[in-house]
């Protein structure tokens, strides 16, 4: 072999071999940005109640409506696919989801603005909302629960943070990116006290990109010294996320003199159904009896 040839396959190798070494250690820069930037909310953390409305009470006998809306974060626009969604057509073509975020700002505020105008326009005694943004990559840093904030104005409202990740560089090609996004809960009447309560998490390493699961405990005055609680939350079902909205007394609802049936629930895509229990919901023996019957609706985007 020729010294020319040589020297050619010792810089190739030098080359390749600084490549592979570059990578490994941007992998495990990357690693080591996720593990520090990790960082779970407490359990059992006080929410504030911004908009605070006093003296304003639920009677007994009277019905009110709520509204649950999934606004998934703003991205949701008719020519949007998520990429964690798959499904498979009528004709039994399977489909992939494309975006890692919203396909840009437009498409955000866009779609806010039309969230907004719903939920504004359904005049909803309570109002509870999912996959709300407060800083986040995938949304282009548009502030959604300022903005529903705004158009609600009349309303109390708590927010609940559940999912804040650190910087996701996945899908390769439109990467979700870091995000702070959480649930909100608007109360047309006086909201006297706002828990968030944890999930357990992921104890593995997709836990550094996992949402902070949780539900709030929304606490509402009724006549004669009773409660509502509104428990809004996402969780999971066969790998898929799916949205409740609880409604019921912390005395048992039977006992607040507001029937199940009398808080009516109104939206678009809602399906009905019944939870006899919360199952392996987290919570102290205050809250026990929140395992009374309740009615709540699914929501779709």
């Amino acid at each position: 072999m020729k010294t020319g040839t040589k020297k050619a396959w010792k810089i190739t190798a030098f080359v390749l071999l600084g490549l592979i070494a570059a990578v490994i250690l941007a992998a495990a820069a990357y690693v080591l940005y996720v593990v520090i930037e990790y960082d779970r909310i407490e359990d059992n953390l006080v929410l504030s109640v911004e908009n605070p409305i006093d003296g304003k009470y639920l009677e007994i006998g009277e019905s009110y409506t709520a509204v649950t809306y999934n606004i998934g974060f703003g991205a949701y626009s008719p020519d949007f696919s998520f990429f964690m969604d798959s499904g498979e057509m009528l004709d039994g073509t399977v489909v992939t989801g494309k975006y890692g975020k919203a396909i840009d700002k437009e498409h955000v505020l866009k779609d806010i603005t039309g969230s907004v105008n719903v939920l504004k326009e359904s005049k909803a005694d309570f109002i509870l909302v999912q996959e709300a943004d407060t800083d986040a990559d995938r949304s282009y840093h548009v502030d959604q629960y300022a903005a529903l904030k705004e158009a609600l104005s009349g309303y109390s409202s708590t927010f609940a943070v559940n999912f804040h990740s650190a910087y996701l560089m996945y899908p390769l090609n439109d990467h979700h990116g870091k995000s702070t996004a959480g649930i909100a809960t608007f109360s047309a009447y006086g909201i006297t006290e706002s828990v968030r309560r944890s999930y357990p998490v992921d104890d593995g390493f997709a836990k550094f990109f996992d949402l902070d699961r949780c539900f709030s405990v929304n606490r509402i005055a009724v006549e004669g010294g009773k409660e509502l609680v509104l428990i809004p939350y996402v969780g999971l079902r066969r790998g898929r996320t799916y949205q409740r909205t609880a409604a019921c007394s912390v005395e048992a609802v039977h006992r607040s003199g507001i029937r199940r049936r009398q808080l009516r629930h109104s939206g678009r895509r809602l399906q009905s159904r019944t939870c006899r229990q919360f199952g392996n919901f987290p919570h102290s023996a205050e809250d026990s009896d929140l395992g009374v019957s309740f009615d709540y609706r699914n929501a779709g985007r």
